[in-house]
C-alpha cells in the first residue's frame, strides 16, 4: 500500500533535519563519492547560483594524471563553509579550469573522475587533509593543480549460502575511522551491487587497507534513493563479526581479486509495539535507522519503515542483528505541529514484542541573547541568526533539531524540546563573531547538554567579538620554514576536549603562503604541535592526543588574545 505523500514529505524532513544536527560542512576526502545532491555545488556560470556573492577574484589551475597528462572533463569543486558559496565546473581537453568572479575568502578545491582516487589541493596522502587557498579581493591565484592518482581495485565474486551467485547485493569497502568517540568502518569510495552471476568490482579507492562488507538490501520503490535492510552485513572472507574480518591491502592502481566468499545467514526478527502520541492516538509512521556504521558522502544508513494501524499498532519486518534508532513521528497536517520521539535498540536473534513508543509535543525555553561588550552593533540583526538547540546525541528523546524564534529584544523561544539538549548559534554570525557563554542560572551549559524534563526559563547565551586566534609558522630541525604539515590545536585540559566538546579542538593545513591560522577559539590554555601529516578525524580521538602531549607548544589564550607560534615540525608518525 502507497504512504500518503504528506507522510513521505514529513519522514523526509524528519531524516534532514537529524542529518542537520549531525553533519559537518561537506567535506570531500579521496575515496568520497561526489556530495549529494542537495549539497552539490553548482557550475560556475555568473548568477547560476541564487543569492551566492560575487567579486572579482579567481582561482586558475590544470587536473593531471600521476602520469603527468591531462585529465579532460574532470569535475572540479570549489567548497566553502556556505555551500551557496560553492561552485563547480569541468576541466578543458588540457585539463584546465578556471573559476571567476568570486569573492574575498577561504576555498578548498577538490577534483574527481572515474577511475582516479578522489582529491583535495594540497593533499600529500591519502584521507590527509588538503590546504585552503585564501583569495583576496582582485586577487587571481594560479597553479592551483591537482594530480589524482589511478585508484586501486578489488573485486570478487560473492555466492549465497547454497553456493549460488548472489546478485543485486550491495558490495562496499570500509575503513576504520574515528567518529563519534570511537572507531567505527566507514563506508569509502562507490559502492556497486553484484551482476547476474555475483561479481563486484570496487574501483577508484586510494591506496590503504580495507575491510570488505556485502549488505543484502530490497529498493524502497516509494523513495529510491533509500533502501531497507533486508539481512546482516557479511564481511570478507564471510563472517558476521567485524572483528573477525579479514584485512584487504590495496596499493596504489592495484587491481586485487579476492576469492570468493559467501553471504552468512542471520536470522531477521520482527519489532512489534505500538506508537502514540501524547494525547494517546496513533502517530503516522514509525522508522528504524541503523546506527551501527558511517555511510559514505551520499548513502544514508539502512531504514525499515512502517505505517502505524489505526489501533496504535505497528511492525517492523526483516530486521537483521544490528543498532538502531527506532523512531515516531506524529504530525498535525493542518498546523504543521509535529511530534516526534527516538531511543536507541538493540537486536539479536529474537523477536521484539510490546515495544512502547510514544511521542512527546516537548517542553518550552525562553533566555536571552547578551553582548561581552553592549551594547550590539547596529548591523547585527536578531533577524539574522539561526538559534537552534541540537540534541546532545545523534537520536535523543526527541529525535532532531528544534528551532528557535529571536525577538527584537534579543529574548527568544524555542519549542518542542525533550531530552539532553545544546544551545547554539547555528548560523548567521558576522566574521569575528562567536558564542563566549551559554548559561541556565548558574550552571555553565555551553560545553554539555541541559537535560529538558520541563518548561525552563533563564537561558542567557553571550556573544562576543573578542575571539582568541593561534598562527604561526613551522620550521625544520635546522631552523628552515616548511610548508607540507599539519598542526593540531587542542585544549590542556582533557574536560574540554573530545568527546566532551569540540569548540577547543582545530587540526590545520597551512594556506599558500605556509603559515597556519586558527580563528574563532574560546578563551582557555592550548597545547598547539605540527606534525608531517594527520588523517581526516582522527584529532577527535583522545588517545592520538595523549601521544602528541608532550610534543606540543603550550599557550595561554584570554578573550581577545591573538598568539604567534613558530612550531618545530615534529618527527610523528601513529602507527
Amino acid at each position: 500500500m502507497r504512504r500518503p505523500f504528506a507522510l513521505v514529505a514529513a519522514y523526509i524532513v524528519l531524516i534532514s533535519t537529524v542529518a542537520f544536527a549531525q553533519t559537518p560542512p561537506v567535506q570531500t576526502r579521496p575515496g568520497m563519492a561526489p556530495p549529494p545532491a542537495s549539497q552539490t555545488p553548482q557550475r560556475d556560470k555568473p548568477g547560476a547560483v541564487p543569492g551566492a556573492k560575487t567579486g572579482t577574484a579567481g582561482i586558475k589551475g590544470r587536473i593531471l594524471a600521476d602520469t603527468n597528462t591531462a585529465i579532460r572533463r574532470a569535475r572540479v569543486s570549489l567548497l566553502t563553509s556556505n555551500p551557496l558559496d560553492s561552485h563547480m565546473t569541468t576541466t578543458d581537453l588540457d585539463g584546465r579550469y578556471e573559476f571567476t568572479e568570486l569573492p574575498a575568502g577561504q576555498y578548498r578545491v577538490t577534483a574527481s573522475k572515474g577511475i582516479f582516487v578522489p582529491l583535495e589541493y594540497g593533499q600529500q596522502k591519502p584521507f590527509d587533509r588538503g590546504k585552503p587557498v585564501d583569495l583576496a579581493d582582485g586577487q587571481v591565484v594560479e597553479k592551483i593543480d591537482i594530480t589524482l592518482p589511478r585508484g586501486g581495485v578489488v573485486s570478487g565474486t560473492l555466492l549465497d549460502d547454497v553456493g549460488d551467485a548472489a546478485a543485486g547485493v550491495r558490495m562496499t569497502a570500509m575503513r576504520q575511522q574515528f567518529s563519534d568517540g570511537k572507531r567505527r568502518l566507514v563506508s569509502i569510495g562507490h559502492p556497486v551491487e553484484t551482476n547476474d552471476v555475483g561479481q563486484y568490482r570496487l574501483y577508484g579507492l586510494p591506496s590503504g587497507t580495507y575491510f570488505i562488507g556485502a549488505m543484502p538490501s530490497a529498493a524502497n520503490p516509494l523513495i529510491p534513493m533509500l533502501t531497507t535492510p533486508s539481512g546482516a552485513p557479511t564481511y570478507y572472507p564471510g563472517t558476521l563479526n567485524e572483528m573477525e574480518a579479514q584485512r584487504v591491502t590495496v596499493r596504489p592502481g592495484q587491481d586485487k581479486i579476492l576469492s570468493d566468499f559467501t553471504l552468512v545467514p542471520a536470522r531477521l526478527v520482527k519489532i512489534s509495539g505500538t506508537a502514540t502520541n501524547a494525547a494517546g492516538a496513533p502517530v503516522q509512521m514509525v522508522m528504524l535507522m541503523a546506527t551501527a556504521q558511517v555511510s559514505s558522502g551520499n548513502a544514508m544508513p539502512g531504514m525499515n519503515t512502517a505505517t502505524v494501524r489505526p489501533d496504535g499498532t505497528f511492525q517492523l519486518s526483516n530486521v537483521p542483528p544490528g543498532e538502531y534508532a527506532i523512531m515516531a513521528m506524529s504530525m498535525n497536517i493542518g498546523t504543521g505541529e509535529q511530534e516526534i520521539t527516538a531511543q536507541p535498540l538493540t537486536v539479536a536473534g529474537e523477536d521484539i514484542t510490546d515495544f512502547v513508543l510514544s511521542t512527546t509535543k516537548g517542553f518550552r525555553a525562553t533566555g536571552q541573547i547578551l553582548f561581552d561588550q553592549p551594547p550590539p552593533p547596529a548591523t547585527l540583526l536578531p533577524s539574522s541568526l539561526t538559534l537552534m538547540a541540537a540534541p546532545a546525541t545523534q537520536f535523543s528523546i526527541s529525535g532532531g533539531m528544534a528551532r528557535g524564534t529571536i525577538h527584537d529584544d534579543w529574548t527568544f523561544e524555542v519549542k518542542g524540546l525533550a531530552g539532553p539538549r545544546q544551545f547554539q548559534v547555528a548560523q548567521g554570525l558576522p566574521a569575528g563573531w562567536m558564542v563566549q557563554s551559554v548559561f541556565y542560572g548558574q550552571t555553565d551549559i555551553t560545553d554539555k547538554p541541559l537535560e529538558v524534563k520541563e518548561d525552563i526559563d533563564g537561558v542567557v547565551i553571550t556573544l562576543t567579538k573578542r575571539p582568541a586566534r593561534i598562527s604561526g609558522g613551522v620550521v625544520d630541525d635546522s631552523g628552515k620554514p616548511v610548508t607540507e604539515y599539519s598542526v593540531v590545536i587542542f585544549p590542556d585540559d582533557t574536560a574540554l576536549g573530545p568527546p566532551a566538546s569540540t569548540r577547543y579542538l582545530r587540526a590545520l593545513r597551512p594556506g599558500e603562503g605556509g603559515k597556519f591560522s586558527a580563528e574563532r577559539l574560546p578563551a582557555a590554555a592550548y597545547l598547539v604541535v605540527a606534525i608531517p601529516s594527520l588523517e581526516s578525524g582522527d584529532e577527535n580521538d583522545p588517545e592520538l592526543l595523549e601521544q602528541l602531549r608532550p610534543l606540543a607548544t603550550r599557550a595561554i589564550l584570554s578573550w581577545g588574545d591573538a598568539k604567534e607560534l613558530s612550531l618545530k615540525l615534529e618527527k610523528f608518525d601513529r602507527r
